[in-house]
């Protein structure tokens, strides 16, 4: 690469982005010792990708960065909003279309403005939770801004942030109140124009999982994201995962997965591939297709 170009695919590259890229761009070629795999197959794809990375360390992060630019694929993360608030680095980083995520809050204010600064900075795909953005107006303002982008969003049900008028209704542990959450968002989406949609609905316990799957399957025929929330670590939490996807599985419930695992996160890929592997179920590998 001659220079730092200011546009890449298409979209601009801010000051920030290019001062990181000329930081870093020769750091990491002087200090890593490099084996990049595939590259070259997201450098052919006519548009944006979704990487789903795992890490163990803070220095993994700048490697994929570096192994997605090498892909010409200029890299938009979705990090933990108290990173933005390092002075000098959360700034850089804002100034870069890095993305905050406000995890375990309730602050639809600081939700919707998470979601629209994604949508802004050309994601490729938007993750909503109905339990933290509540408010109907700013769904639908947020199904607005996807549908002039033609942005896919991923409705993404937990059992952990289910609205209070659901719970009152239902009691916890309803698999009926994780449906209707689900359903009632996808039909306001649906009201403003948006059809590419995914759905989840995570529990943390294989039967009630199952059954909030079951029950929006039999009404909804949009794609299905399955995992089990908090599973935990250990054998017992692979067990978990394992009774809720792959009943999920055997029921043909299901288009996309995720092992979630309290641990080394590298796991996760190995626990979800050798699930697929004792299914007799197909691997997406990449662009080529399953294997």
């Amino acid at each position: 690469m001659t220079g730092i170009q200011r546009v890449r695919r298409g979209r601009p590259l801010g000051f920030s982005f290019r001062l990181a890229v000329a930081i870093l761009w020769p750091l990491m070629r002087t200090i890593v010792k490099w084996d990049i795999r595939g590259a070259d197959a997201l450098a052919r794809i006519d548009g944006g990708v979704i990487v789903a990375p795992n890490h163990t360390s803070w220095f993994d992060p700048p490697v994929v960065a570096f192994a997605l630019w090498q892909a010409d694929q200029p890299p938009r993360f979705l990090g933990k909003e108290s990173v933005f608030r390092i002075p000098l680095v959360g700034r850089l980083i804002s100034g870069a279309g890095q993305i905050p995520v406000y995890r375990e809050t309730a602050d639809a204010a600081a939700a919707i403005r998470s979601a629209l600064a994604a949508l802004e900075a050309g994601t490729d795909k938007l993750r909503i939770n109905p339990g933290n953005i509540r408010d109907p107006k700013l769904l639908r303002r947020i199904a607005r801004e996807a549908m002039d982008r033609k942005t896919p969003i991923r409705v993404g049900v937990n059992a952990g942030s289910l609205d209070k008028d659901l719970l009152d209704r239902y009691g916890n542990h309803s698999a009926e109140a994780l449906a209707l959450s689900a359903s009632n968002s996808v039909r306001l989406m649906e009201e403003e124009g948006v059809t590419d949609i995914v759905v989840s609905l995570k529990a943390n316990d294989a039967r009630w999982t199952v059954d909030a799957y079951r029950l929006f399957a039999e009404k909804s025929t949009y794609p299905l994201h399955l995992g089990v929330t908090e599973a935990g670590c250990g054998r017992a939490a692979v067990v978990n995962s394992w009774a809720g996807l792959g009943t999920l599985l055997q029921m043909g419930i299901g288009d996309t997965i995720r092992i979630s695992l309290t641990e080394d996160s590298r796991l996760e890929v190995v626990v979800g591939h050798l699930l697929l592997h004792y299914l007799g179920l197909p691997r997406y590998t990449g662009p080529g297709g399953p294997a």
